[in-house]
């Protein structure tokens, strides 16, 4: 799945909060809400070379879990993403420029981001996820949830 997504009317994502059930800290952390803006500043060379955030997080657990929660304050708007996929890969648009989409808006760089539940990227190169790789023919099933709802606090306090 390659939905984009944007959370609030602003011409890029860079002011919505992104959290990860990750335990994954490199190249970025998203173990706890960070500003998509901070993180696509970031001077880190991955960073600097795809123009934006293009990167596979592992999620923590196995079967549907809640795997990614996007926020814009803006809006109040809260995007949760469940999966029973083992990671999910954080794309913020970086090859998009000046595309129109639904009623001529006009569309740029890190105006959306995807979160794409996926299984291990390279896995076939990777004995140890052997079990992530589907020989032709046969079939594979998986489930993801995008939720929306409205949240005054993010993370909400307690959670």
């Amino acid at each position: 799945n390659h939905s984009y997504f944007r959370l609030s009317d602003a011409p890029t994502v860079e002011n919505q909060l992104l959290c990860l059930q990750s335990g994954a800290r490199q190249p970025l952390d998203f173990s706890a809400p960070r500003r998509l803006g901070e993180a696509l500043g970031s001077n880190q060379p991955c960073i600097q070379k795809t123009g934006g955030i293009d990167h596979y997080y592992p999620i923590r657990g196995a079967g549907l879990r809640m795997a990614a929660q996007l926020y814009a304050p803006d809006t109040q708007l809260l995007l949760t993403c469940r999966t029973d996929a083992p990671g999910v890969l954080v794309y913020t648009a970086n090859s998009v420029f000046d595309a129109r989409g639904r009623g001529g808006a006009l569309y740029s760089r890190h105006s959306a981001v995807c979160l794409e539940a996926e299984a291990i990227p390279n896995a076939v190169n990777l004995p140890q996820h052997s079990q992530a790789v589907f020989p032709g023919g046969h079939f594979h099933k998986s489930c993801t949830q995008f939720s929306f709802s409205n949240a005054a606090d993010f993370p909400a306090q307690g959670d």
